[in-house]
């Protein structure tokens, strides 16, 4: 096995334990100015975190702003819609939001609980066109066997068809098209079957 070199970082190792040396011992000399120096970087520190919380909370009440209109969706794709569903539930007031789309999702692309603590199942679909019966009649097979949904729902940024409608209907799915997305993404108030919504962020 090759020797690995360790002239990369031995000299800058030395430096730093020579530094902390000679500071440790200026500080010992200097008490007075050691607290000082020793403030200004706390402040310095606090600063910087709160400064950076600020603009991590200012990106996301910006991104929250933009995603109030249903055609910020439009663009994305599967994945990236199913992100856009869970911070919608987020700011809707739903907690342990979990992503799970892609293979062997078994149906379940986001997994949430309600306000007013219900298990939620959601299968996300972007589509142009409406959604057919058969997505329904598969996520029924596995939204309340495998994954113990309280409530069961499809979220579509298009519509569903007729057979579909009626087949959740009978089935007890909860079906969001692209008017309801709409309305939800606007104000964060969710469709009334998953309760009292907190307030709206």
């Amino acid at each position: 096995m090759a020797k690995r070199s360790t002239g990369g970082w031995l000299p800058g190792f030395l430096i730093l334990v020579v530094a902390i040396q000679v500071g440790r011992q200026w500080a010992e000399r200097n008490p007075v100015w050691a607290g000082l120096v020793l403030a200004v970087v706390l402040i310095c520190a606090v600063t910087g975190l709160v400064s950076v919380a600020h603009v991590r909370e200012r990106a996301a009440a910006r991104q929250a702003e933009l995603e109030r209109s249903i055609s910020s969706a439009d663009g994305l794709s599967g994945t990236e819609f199913e992100h856009w569903f869970a911070r919608l539930l987020e700011r809707s007031g739903f907690t342990g939001i979990k992503v799970r789309g892609g293979a062997g999702d078994l149906g379940a692309d986001v997994i949430a609980t309600t306000p007013l603590g219900e298990r939620a199942v959601f299968q996300c679909k972007r589509h142009r066109r409406n959604v057919p019966d058969r997505y329904v009649q598969q996520f029924a097979g596995t939204c309340r066997a495998i994954h113990r949904a309280d409530i069961a729902a499809i979220v579509t940024t298009a519509g569903f068809t007729e057979p579909a409608r009626q087949l959740a209907r009978r089935l007890n799915i909860v079906l969001v098209d692209r008017d309801a997305l709409a309305a939800w993404a606007a104000d964060h108030t969710p469709p009334k079957v998953f309760g009292r919504p907190a307030a709206a962020a």
